[in-house]
Order: structure tokens, then C-alpha cells, then sequence
């Protein structure tokens, strides 16, 4: 090791940022190095032997190790790109050879403090990181952010992401199936805009794995033939290639299917026994190894993954990305648009008493007053945000956080209580709010017509529509409206309170293919009303609403015009005394009789 006159004064200046590394364990590192019978793995015997060096000794290594750190932490930061060029450098020569890119260098030999690398390379590295854990794998040789300390340049954005995996690579390992990682920096990148894409080509670009389509082969609980759909936890056979053009590439990405097996378990269990050796030799920096054990050592708690099957599949079981994507995006939306803020404080120690209509309403509201439940007005808030955005009138809890950005995030914005909530309509077109509208029980501004409406129509433009209000005008003119507008309110924009729930999906005659279809390309949207009473406004003497409520030939919340009128019959007794004030017809329908 060759040193010059100035190792023997620390160049830094300023030296609060180099000061601990100076201290503390490079000097002795640097003297361990150039003394090769002192074990650098032995950290305490390491520190204890150059503590009894020469105080000449030891302040000259201490000079050094301040040199080396002002030139990483400063200089080459701040004046050069050397760490730009290295960091590149290094995740080429130590990358999974799947990765299948090289980020891009621009040398110049002549001068090499010249060299740089575009800041296009580095955002490629943030999708190989996202499709395949690649770059912390290289760095730290762990797939996952949340396994490396998050403190100094890996502390970054809110905890929750950090912790509930924000990586789709984390996910393909949970799930069993590490085979499933996206390779192709490019293709991360296609689907991760698709992903954030809140155009309506965004909207457009969705998937289910909860329907099976039948295929004529396959068959749960006896359904199975083609055109044939039902209910199941994990559709692995579903077809995610989609028409959408804008995104077809995407869809690609999704459509490509994987197999189980107990070589990929253990390829999962292998990064868990890893991740311990690196802190067991010291790495500083690895944690959280117990997020990718599988059964095989932690039956309970560990990912499902064994050498006969994974999660109750027997191998080879097979799944598409499109189903880790779907597992990924259901537990995020979950754990951070639900229970973050929504259903408790944190996602994180979640006790589940903010939201929830077991916690919060009450009885004269579910009957009577109507209840809005949080999860709902959040869906239609992340849903339809470019038309509508609810809020309380007045909340039933406040709380603001502090996130990096320093920007507030208010929690339980949408926790409200009985005085009920605010509609705010805008403008598609530029985003301008153009109707506030207050959804209050027996309140001057909200009619009783208004406040149980089935649904409502927001056209693009920004206008509020109530076809079933029993205000002549108001309904007139939304009734004209929806004929200017070519609506069909008897038809399948009457499927809103299913779709709400379950997207809706057509489905080819001649194939499985699955596309999801939305409403992107009209005019407007159909909202099924968030407010909800088994019998509403019962407890209020109002004869016109009632009347009114009775006649929309629906029941609960169901369809409207459901069925044939609005009369019921009842028999008299006169021929049967059994049947004494039993029900001949419900609203026209006998199939009760």
C-alpha cells in the first residue's frame, strides 16, 4: 500500500459525514489488510490488535481511512462520476447472467474522470429491481429491498412499501415461483407503465383470477365446459392476452405461464439460508431473512413451498405472471389503500376498529339512515378519480402523518360519521370541479329521493343526473340527458352493482379469452349509490318517498325495474284460512305461489 504527504492529515474539512467510518472500522480494516495474519472477519479481535499499535501508527491509518471516505462520500459524489461509472460497472460484472442487459457505459479512455452513465441506465435499474430483484442482488447478494437495513441511501419512500414488498420479483418468490421473474428490463418497464397508467387506456388494462372461464378439460366443482364460468381462488389457467392495443405488450408479459416445482421451492428456500450465511460472516446489511423460509423449515409461517407441492397444489402445478401480478396487486391494495389509513392507523400493527361496518355504524343507521362503508368510497375514489371524489362531512377520526416528501397524508379521511358524506363531480376533460353535492339524512340539501337514489349518472362534462328522482324537472331533464346520451338504463348498465364488485367480462363464444370491459370510451359513468339501509327512511313519516321506493320493483339494493310493478297481492282467507295474508305476488312476480 503506497501512500503520499497528504495521508498524513485528513483532507476533509467538514468531516461530520466521514467521521464514524474514519473512526471506527476502516482505520483498523486498512491496517488488518496491509497485515494479512489479522482475520478482517474477526472484527472485535481486529479493532483490539491495531488499538494496541503506536499512536503514530494508528493516527496515520485513521488519516488514511478519513481520505478514503471524504473521496466516496464527497468527491467522487460530488465532482466526478466515478461512483456512477462503478456502480454500473459493478452491476454488470456481478448481475444474474437472466438479466439480459448490460447498462450502458460511456468510457473515455483518455480520460477516465470523464466516463459517465446516462440517468436512463439507472432508471433501468429500478425496473431490473422491480422485475427481478437483480440490482440488490448484485449489490448485496439479497432479491429484495425489504432484506436489506433500511438506513443512509436504502432509506427511502414510506415503511409500508418497504415491508408489504413493493418489488413484483418478492412476489414471484412468496408465491412459490421464482422461474417467474421478468428478465427483460424492457418488459418491466411495459408493464409497470401499464400498471400506472390512469388513461383510459390504463383503465382498460385489467385482468381477473378469481373467474374461471371453462375450457372444455379442466373442471371445478363440475363446471368446466367452454363458455362455462365460476368462482375460484386462483384462475391459473386464465388467458390474459388482451385487444387492447396500447397495451398488448403488457398483456404478453402476463400471459406467460410457469411451473412448480420442488427444484424452484428449493431455489426459495436457498435464498433464505443465504441471506443468514451473509449476516452470519458479518454483512451489516442483510435482514428480514425469514420473509422467503418456506415450509420446509417453517411449516406455518413460511412460504407454502415444499418438495411435493406449493400452497396445496400438488406439482408441477402451473400459473401464469398474470396470477403472481394479480397476488401482488390484491394484497398492495389491501394492506395500502384498506387497511393503511382506512380499516386502522397502519398496515403494520392493524387492529382493525377504524373502519368496517361492525365497528361503525349503527343499528338506526344500517336499518333506517343509511351507512356508507370506508372500502367503498375509497374503491370509487381510486376508480372513478378523474370523475368524482367523496369526503366526509365530518370525520370520526383525524389523523396526519409525515411522509419523506413532506406532504400530509390526513388517515381516516374517509372514516365519517352521521353527518354524512360530500360528492364533488368534476370535469374529465380538465379536471375542474363543477358540482358539490351533500349526501346528509334529512337534510335541506339532500332530498330523500336523492340521498336513497339507486344510482347516478356523471356525465364527462361534469353534470350529476338522477333518473329516479320524483322531482318532475330533475327527473326530466336526466331522462333527456340519457336519451342525448344513448343510455340503455334497462339493459347492461344495469349489471353496475355486479361490476362494481367484480369487473365485468365479455367473454369470445369461440375461445377462453378473458377482456375486461369498461365503460372508457362514453360519455359518462353509472355510480351505484355507497349509501345503504335495509329499509330506508322507515323511521320517517314521508308517504311521496315511500311511494316512491316502493315502486322502483328492486329489492334491497338490487336492479331497478326488476320486476313486473310495483303491486303486491295478498290472500284473504276467504276459500283457504291457511292462507290467510300470505303472499300471492311479490311485485308481479307468482313464481312465489
Amino acid at each position: 500500500m503506497n501512500y503520499t504527504a497528504s495521508d498524513s492529515q485528513c483532507a476533509d474539512t467538514n468531516i461530520s459525514y466521514t467521521y464514524d467510518d474514519a473512526m471506527i472500522y476502516q482505520p483498523s480494516g486498512l491496517w488488518g489488510i496491509e497485515n494479512g495474519d489479522i482475520s478482517a472477519l474477526n472484527q472485535t479481535y481486529l479493532t483490539l490488535s491495531y488499538l494496541n499499535q503506536s499512536y503514530d501508527t494508528r493516527y496515520r491509518y485513521y488519516n488514511f481511512a478519513c481520505n478514503l471516505t471524504y473521496l466516496l462520500y464527497d468527491i467522487y459524489m460530488n465532482y466526478n462520476n466515478y461512483h456512477d461509472v462503478y456502480v454500473a460497472s459493478y452491476i454488470n460484472k456481478n448481475k444474474d447472467a437472466r438479466l439480459n442487459y448490460s447498462f450502458e457505459i460511456s468510457y473515455d479512455n483518455a480520460n477516465i474522470s470523464n466516463s459517465y452513465v446516462n440517468n436512463d441506465q439507472f432508471i433501468l435499474m429500478g425496473y431490473a429491481q422491480w422485475g427481478g430483484g437483480f440490482i440488490t442482488e448484485a449489490a448485496v447478494a439479497v432479491k429484495a429491498i425489504y432484506q436489506i437495513k433500511r438506513d443512509a441511501m436504502w432509506y427511502f419512500g414510506d415503511y409500508e412499501y418497504y415491508s408489504d414488498l413493493i418489488e413484483y420479483s418478492s412476489w414471484a418468490i412468496t408465491t412459490g415461483f421464482p422461474n417467474a421473474y421478468i428478465t427483460d428490463v424492457f418488459d418491466a418497464q411495459t408493464l409497470l407503465h401499464a400498471l400506472s397508467d390512469s388513461s383510459d387506456n390504463g383503465v382498460a388494462f385489467s385482468y381477473t383470477s378469481t373467474t374461471y372461464v371453462g375450457d372444455g378439460v379442466n373442471y371445478i366443482r363440475g363446471v368446466g365446459n367452454i363458455g362455462d364460468y365460476t368462482y375460484t381462488l386462483e384462475a391459473n389457467t386464465a388467458n390474459f392476452s388482451c385487444s387492447n392495443l396500447y397495451h398488448n405488450k403488457a398483456c404478453e408479459v402476463l400471459n406467460q405461464y410457469m411451473t412448480s416445482s420442488a427444484d424452484q421451492c428449493n431455489v426459495v428456500q436457498n435464498l433464505y439460508m443465504n441471506c443468514l450465511q451473509l449476516g452470519y460472516k458479518g454483512n451489516k446489511w442483510t435482514t428480514n431473512c425469514d420473509r422467503f423460509e418456506t415450509s420446509q423449515t417453517a411449516p406455518l409461517t413460511g412460504v407454502q413451498c415444499d418438495s411435493t407441492s406449493v400452497y396445496g397444489h400438488d406439482h408441477p402445478y402451473t400459473k401464469s405472471k398474470g396470477n403472481v401480478m394479480n397476488s401482488m396487486m390484491y394484497s398492495l391494495t389491501l394492506d395500502l389503500q384498506l387497511l393503511n389509513g382506512l380499516w386502522c392507523y397502519s398496515s403494520t400493527f392493524c387492529n382493525y376498529r377504524w373502519g368496517g361496518m361492525f365497528q361503525q355504524s349503527t343499528v338506526k343507521q344500517l336499518l333506517f339512515e343509511g351507512y356508507t362503508d370506508p372500502s367503498v368510497l375509497q374503491y370509487y375514489n381510486l376508480k372513478y378519480s378523474k370523475y368524482l371524489s367523496y369526503s366526509c362531512l365530518n370525520k370520526t377520526i383525524s389523523s396526519q402523518d409525515t411522509c419523506k416528501s413532506n406532504s400530509l397524508v390526513d388517515k381516516g379521511q374517509l372514516l365519517c360519521d352521521d353527518l354524512g358524506i360530500q360528492l364533488t363531480v368534476k370535469n374529465y376533460y380538465n379536471q375542474t370541479t363543477t358540482i358539490i353535492k351533500s349526501f346528509k339524512y334529512l337534510s335541506e340539501d339532500t332530498t330523500l329521493d336523492e340521498y336513497f337514489s339507486p344510482f347516478y349518472i356523471i356525465t364527462k362534462s361534469g353534470e350529476l343526473l338522477f333518473p329516479y328522482s320524483y322531482n318532475e324537472s330533475i327527473r326530466s331533464y336526466a331522462l333527456n340527458k340519457i336519451n342525448e346520451l344513448d343510455i340503455n338504463l334497462t339493459n347492461n348498465y344495469m349489471n353496475i352493482y355486479n361490476r362494481d364488485l367484480l369487473e365485468l367480462f365479455y367473454y369470445d363464444d369461440n375461445s377462453t379469452n378473458q377482456s375486461s370491459y369498461t365503460n372508457t370510451s362514453s360519455d359518462y359513468i353509472i355510480v351505484n349509490n355507497p349509501i345503504w339501509a335495509v329499509y330506508p327512511a322507515w323511521n320517517h313519516r314521508d308517504v311521496t318517498f315511500h311511494k316512491y321506493m316502493s315502486c322502483l320493483k328492486r329489492v334491497y339494493s338490487g336492479v331497478v325495474d326488476l320486476f313486473n310493478n310495483c303491486t303486491d297481492i295478498l290472500y284473504t282467507g276467504r276459500d283457504d284460512y291457511s292462507k290467510i295474508l300470505q303472499l300471492k305476488s311479490t311485485h308481479g312476480n307468482y313464481s312465489i305461489d
